[in-house]
């Protein structure tokens, strides 16, 4: 992981905004998810799995944030890609992630199952590792493309299959094959800020005008009071997400022309 995506997994591991992401995304502003109800998740999945011969191979992927939404015993993973270039094969990456999630799930379910002592299960059972009864927590995640050029690839697997294999005799293929949507944020993009409450909102609203110098200047003028008071990490997310050392150092200059 580099320098700067950590400083964004960071920044975003915060229970305040990582609850506004998803309730301005998932909910379009209405505060669904409380910080409080939110707890920080393993972000490494590594299973080891059998093939037919019984040769055990590992698969290990990591997720960039992912924390527990618990209300009572109800719960949803709730997950948080951070991507600061374009990914081609996305929802095919993000269906592997989720799938994986899935996986640890049913695994530790099982051992937890195990350690019950003598409960009885059916062959059927004992075979799945997976109880008829047995229940999982459905898993929520979200792309957060920062990069400056626009989101030009799929959002979801149909759009990785040529359009004559999916859609020809009648669509049929469309009943067998499920498709595969990722839940795409595009800052720079967003015309609709107004749905986050932390400072999503300033930040993801600057993204906006990171390709005008003077447009920046502006809009950082328009919200003086948040950005003269931005800490350290804040700071290094905004570097990031600008691309560049030059706006910020013009950006400092600015205020300091302004006291």
């Amino acid at each position: 992981m580099g320098k700067g995506n950590a400083a964004v997994k960071q920044w975003m591991s915060n229970r305040a905004r990582f609850a506004d992401l998803f309730n301005g995304v998932i909910f379009h502003g209405k505060q669904v998810i409380l910080p409080e109800e939110l707890e920080l998740a393993e972000t490494e999945a590594d299973i080891l799995l059998k093939d037919k011969n019984s040769k055990i191979r590992e698969v290990q992927r990591h997720r960039d944030i992912v924390m527990k939404w618990r209300q009572g015993i109800e719960l949803v993973m709730l997950a948080c890609e951070n991507q600061e270039k374009i990914h081609y094969a996305m929802p095919v990456r993000n269906m592997l992630y989720d799938s994986l999630t899935y996986t640890t799930q049913i695994q530790r379910l099982h051992e937890a199952n195990n350690n019950e002592g003598n409960i009885k299960v059916t062959r059927d059972e004992f075979l799945s590792k997976f109880r008829k009864n047995d229940k999982i927590f459905p898993v929520i995640t979200v792309v957060m493309y920062y990069g400056e050029k626009s989101w030009d690839a799929s959002t979801d697997l149909y759009g990785l299959f040529h359009e004559e294999m999916l859609f020809r005799e009648n669509e049929i293929l469309q009943q067998y094959i499920p498709n595969y949507k990722i839940n795409l944020i595009e800052p720079g993009n967003m015309n609709n800020i107004e749905v986050f409450h932390t400072d999503l909102q300033e930040v993801f609203g600057m993204l906006k005008y990171r390709n005008s110098k003077t447009k920046l200047l502006k809009y950082v003028k328009d919200k003086e009071e948040y950005f003269q008071n931005v800490d350290a990490e804040t700071y290094y997310v905004i570097r990031e997400f600008l691309h560049s050392e030059k706006v910020l150092k013009a950006i400092d200059e600015n205020k300091r022309e302004e006291q």
